[in-house]
């Protein structure tokens, strides 16, 4: 019988709702797949649209967009950290979520969302991708430096 989910949803101070271990997490090891509907653009359009959600959305590289929100898919709230728990790989069709640190029983599991910047630039949207990690590595965005 497959392990339950190794994380629960509940408030994150970061940034609405998180993702949090319910039990310690082994660097390297997998912790769900990233589900969605693929569709056509990229997300830096779609992170414009929604600048301030959480955008939800990863460019695939057959030039696609799996859009998180789409589809029941619990690490859609991963929220963004400058100094991440958490990665995402793209293998053989699936993106999947791993660990990249140990994470303790509590902690909340985190990505670098690593935005690209919208061209073109439009005042304003800097506030909207403001980090708000509280990491001593914070860059102060969201997008990628």
């Amino acid at each position: 019988m497959p392990l339950p989910m190794p994380f629960t949803i509940r408030h994150s101070s970061i940034d609405g709702k998180g993702v949090f271990a319910t039990r310690p997490i082994a660097t390297g090891t997998m912790i769900a797949p990233y589900k969605g509907r693929r569709v056509l653009g990229d997300r830096t359009a779609r992170a414009e649209q929604i600048a301030g959600a959480h955008t939800m959305s990863f460019d695939l590289p057959d030039g696609t967009t799996l859009d998180g929100r789409l589809a029941f898919n619990p690490v859609r709230f991963l929220n963004h950290r400058c100094e991440p728990n958490c990665s995402a790989y793209y293998a053989h069709g699936h993106l999947r979520i791993y660990a990249i640190a140990d994470i303790a029983s509590g902690e909340e599991l985190t990505l670098d969302y690593q935005l690209s910047r919208p061209q073109p630039w439009r005042s304003g949207l800097s506030r909207r991708f403001r980090c708000r990690c509280g990491s001593g590595q914070c860059r102060g965005s969201l997008l990628a430096a």
